[in-house]
Parts: C-alpha cells; structure tokens; sequence
C-alpha cells in the first residue's frame, strides 16, 4: 500500500494488493481479499519508522506501532508459539522497550495486568524466551515481574541461576549474587566463587555449616552491620542464609 500496490475502497482502506508487492501475504492467505503483511514488508517497515518520525503521531503513539509491528513479525516467525495471553503479555513488553528508547526513559514500567495476563498464558516457557534476555540481571528480571507470573518453579530456579550469573560477570563481585544463589539453596557456589575472587575470609565463613545456632547467629549479626552500612539487598542474603 504505501509503494502504490494496494486498491481502496470509498473509505480509503487498502482492500487488496497487487501479487508479489512486498505487502502481500506469503501465504496467499487472508479474508475478503484483505493482504495480509508479511514478516519480510512488516521488518522494512519498522527499520523506516525507526529512522523517519510520522507526521501527526507523537514519539509514544510510533513507539506503540514499532512495538506492533515488532510483536508481528516475532508472531509470524514462531506461528502458535504463544497464546492470547502471551501475545498481550509480549506487546505491552516491546513497547516498554520501544517507549524507554523514543522518551530516552530508563523504564516503561509493565503493569500488575501486565503480570496478569503472563501468569494465565500456558505457554509460559516461549513467553520466558520471547521477553527474557540470555544475559538478564536482576533488574531486568525484576522489571518483566518474573517472579509474579512464572508458575513452574524449575524454570524459575534455571532463570534465577542465569540471573545471578549475569549479576557476578557484571563486576565480579560475589556479593552482587548473594542473595540469589542463598535464596537457591546454592551455598556452596558462594563459597566457590568466594575463593576464585580470592577472598578467602567470606570463603571460609561461607563453609560453616549453617544448620547450627552459632552459625546462623553470626549470619544474623551480619545481616544487622550491612544494614548499618544501608547495604540492604546483601543484608537481605545474610537474613535468608541464617
């Protein structure tokens, strides 16, 4: 339609299109003669508007269509991989992206409805792989409310420990995964990664055997000096691991 193929009707809605123009579905398929916009016209379209801004829209209302459009072409390629939740889900997921880039925002918040319709899509694990990046930190895991909507507790553990690797290779500072890995049960890989940063002193009190009263006690008294220093989230991993 915008390269001149389509036909309109007296509404001005383009009904049909020439055979072979971009536009047209793959597939012949669609209702009423209606083309149906294929993976390929749905790709250049969003590289166009991702470089020319369109008169009458504002930078939110493009970002909402680039978000569409991006959500269509992720349809086409992995067709019946997600349910109508999901989809919801996905959208409202690409345009927080597309909205934190138009509006230089840090977030686009999503949404306890948002949360809602992930947690009542049963195709949960394409949803994981369509929104989740392989290299997602905690931030990131907390901004798409993982641990809101993600109902099986084996993907939720494998998408934690992803998690708190991302979290240690950011400085390679143990401290930034500790309350993950304690959460996980994982203390041993604190210990672990404790000595390969050569900090031998937390390595050694990581090997204490914490089902004991003193041990959890001088996690406990641990716990209350980070918060002294306002360190809250490692405070929070010495409370769990006492």
């Amino acid at each position: 339609a915008l390269q001149g193929g389509g036909q309109k009707n007296e509404g001005g809605r383009v009904v049909s299109q020439e055979a072979g123009s971009p536009g047209a579905s793959e597939s012949g398929e669609g209702t009423s003669g209606a083309a149906i916009l294929s993976a390929k016209a749905a790709r250049e379209l969003e590289e166009l508007l991702s470089q020319t801004q369109l008169p009458g829209l504002s930078r939110t209302e493009q970002a909402y269509l680039m978000a569409i459009l991006d959500t269509h072409i992720h349809m086409s390629e992995h067709k019946d991989s997600l349910d109508e939740c999901g989809v919801r889900f996905l959208v409202k997921h690409k345009l927080s992206a597309y909205v934190r880039r138009a509006q230089k925002k840090e977030v686009l918040p999503l949404s306890c409805a948002d949360f809602c319709w992930a947690f009542h899509s049963e195709a949960q694990a394409a949803l994981v792989e369509a929104c989740v990046p392989s290299d997602c930190d905690w931030a990131r895991a907390r901004d798409l409310g993982v641990g809101y909507w993600l109902r099986s507790p084996k993907e939720l553990e494998r998408l934690m420990g992803d998690v708190a690797k991302a979290q240690f290779k950011q400085k390679r500072d143990p401290n930034d995964c500790l309350l993950v890995y304690v959460a996980m049960g994982k203390v041993r890989v604190m210990q672990d990664l404790f000595r390969t940063c050569r900090m031998d002193k937390f390595a050694d009190f990581f090997k204490r055997d914490f089902s004991q009263e003193a041990h959890r006690l001088a996690a406990t008294k641990n716990a209350y000096a980070l918060i002294s220093k306002h360190r809250y989230e490692l405070a929070a991993g010495y409370f769990v691991l006492a």
